[in-house]
């Protein structure tokens, strides 16, 4: 019944061994579900495939993609449309904040470094 991620997964693991979660860690770990507990899961759900297609869901269930080797965008009410059918983008008022917000968030975390390049993934 919730929504997980497969960053979930180390510091889930993590956890299971008593280990602490670093900060630079995404995640949270998911122990307390295991438990039968109801924990506040307050990260965002994300993906990136390492180089073209980057997403984010809203707590609200919209899901925005980016497909940055196509330079589109796509918006989807993921309550009411959970197979993605119907591209919401070009007629939601909030397809602009959520896209910005999508840039952001993945502007934020990623990795700077001089000569750095994200490995190339087919």
């Amino acid at each position: 019944e919730r929504d997980v991620s497969l960053v979930d997964l180390a510091p889930t693991f993590l956890d299971l061994f008593g280990q602490t979660t670093p900060g630079s860690f995404m995640g949270q770990s998911l122990v307390p579900c295991l438990r039968g507990e109801d924990p506040a899961l307050t990260r965002p759900l994300v993906f990136d495939t390492g180089r073209w297609q980057q997403a984010l869901i809203f707590p609200d269930q919209m899901k925005i993609i980016r497909d940055r080797r196509k330079g589109t965008f796509e918006l989807y009410d993921l309550t009411r449309d959970p197979d993605e059918l119907e591209n919401l983008f070009d007629s939601s008022s909030e397809a602009e904040d959520r896209a910005d917000r999508l840039s952001a968030f993945f502007y934020v975390h990623t990795l700077r470094r001089p000569g750095y390049r994200v490995p190339f993934r087919p």
